[in-house]
């Protein structure tokens, strides 16, 4: 007779956002009434599974779609912006490597294992250049940079039609200054390391091959001579 309700809504289920990918627990969650950011809902759905170095926060926005590194809205608040009802955001994984090639200890995939690393970083990774093979002035590191950086290195280039244009920075190790160089130059994901080889490097490579072709004849000549 006569009920009297009292009903408070703290969360309203109209103001959710969407959260999936490397979360621990993929859900929708309501949004709270004084608004919430990135870091807050990601907490929220339980965290990351994977090192924050190698996750990417992706927020889709009705038709428009943005992603950062994680580090990044960790590091920088204003990237940690407040999330809208409706809001999806999927965390990536995405390991950041680079690949080594050339006159080094190790040719491979090499993760950063860490929040960026630097060329001399890097180097080390590979175990450091073939005392033997390699050529200290031949260190070259390929990438894709943004036409923006190129136009301010080269404006007359060629290649300025591209978003993305294809960069050879060339480090000469033999060069004292260039160790303080490959400690300040900092890698990015899928950058290529290429060490050259020293010039009597390819002198011993022709060498071997002459020396296969010529050894098999110069047995048979012995052979014939004993033969005799």
């Amino acid at each position: 007779i006569q009920p009297q309700v009292l009903v408070s809504v703290t969360r309203p289920i109209s103001q959710a956002v969407t959260v999936t990918g490397e979360g621990a627990a993929g859900a929708r969650l309501p949004l709270s009434g004084h608004g919430d950011r990135i870091l807050d809902v990601v907490a929220a759905a339980g965290g990351v599974r994977s090192p924050v170095s190698e996750t990417f926060v992706r927020l889709s926005r009705g038709k428009v779609t943005a992603t950062v590194p994680m580090t990044t809205v960790v590091s920088n608040p204003k990237e940690n912006i407040y999330l809208r009802p409706n809001d999806v955001l999927t965390l990536v994984r995405d390991p950041q490597t680079f690949i080594a090639v050339g006159a080094l200890g190790n040719t491979t995939e090499l993760p950063f294992s860490a929040d960026g690393i630097t060329l001399a970083q890097a180097l080390a990774k590979a175990r450091g250049l073939s005392d033997f093979q390699a050529d200290p002035a031949g260190t070259f590191i390929f990438r894709f940079e943004p036409a923006a950086v190129v136009r301010r290195l080269a404006p007359d280039s060629k290649l300025l039609g591209t978003p993305l244009v294809p960069v050879v920075y060339r480090i000469n190790m033999r060069d004292p200054n260039s160790l303080f160089t490959s400690q300040a130059f900092r890698m990015r994901n899928r950058d290529l390391v290429y060490v050259s080889n020293a010039p009597f490097t390819e002198v011993q490579k022709v060498i071997g091959v002459f020396s296969s072709v010529t050894g098999p004849v110069a047995s048979a000549a012995t052979a014939y001579a004993y033969a005799r």
